[in-house]
């Protein structure tokens, strides 16, 4: 099952206003005025992603009913790595605590000197 994301540009409907979109968009996503500024600043934003594709219509068509002209794209399910590249960061072995030597996890340990009586002097 594919996974949609929803994709806007800062552009508005020519039958709205662009304040009357902005003070629309703060007070129903609940934004900061820089955030506002942000999203209508003319750059991609992604402001939903990981949606099916009737979730994605649903939230799209309410942009629109607001005023917001936005599209729909769908997300890159898996990476697809080139032959003979491998990623290590998603193996088990990286995960793997290795063993160490009376290893003592953030803990106090004891002096693990040979002569310790040697310390008695200091």
């Amino acid at each position: 099952m594919s996974k949609y994301c929803v994709i806007f540009i800062g552009e508005i409907n020519d039958t709205f206003q662009l304040d009357a979109v902005k003070l629309n968009f703060k007070h129903q996503f609940k934004l900061s005025e820089i955030q506002t500024q942000f999203i209508f600043s003319g750059k991609e934003i992604t402001l939903k992603k990981g949606l099916s594709q009737e979730n994605a219509l649903k939230f799209a068509m309410h942009l629109d009913e607001m005023g917001a002209v936005s599209y729909i794209e769908t997300m890159a399910s898996e990476i697809q790595f080139p032959e003979g590249v491998t990623n290590d960061r998603r193996t088990d072995i990286r995960r793997q605590k290795f063993e160490r030597r009376n290893h003592a996890r953030a803990g106090i340990s004891a002096d693990r000197r040979v002569h310790s009586e040697r310390r008695k002097q200091d």
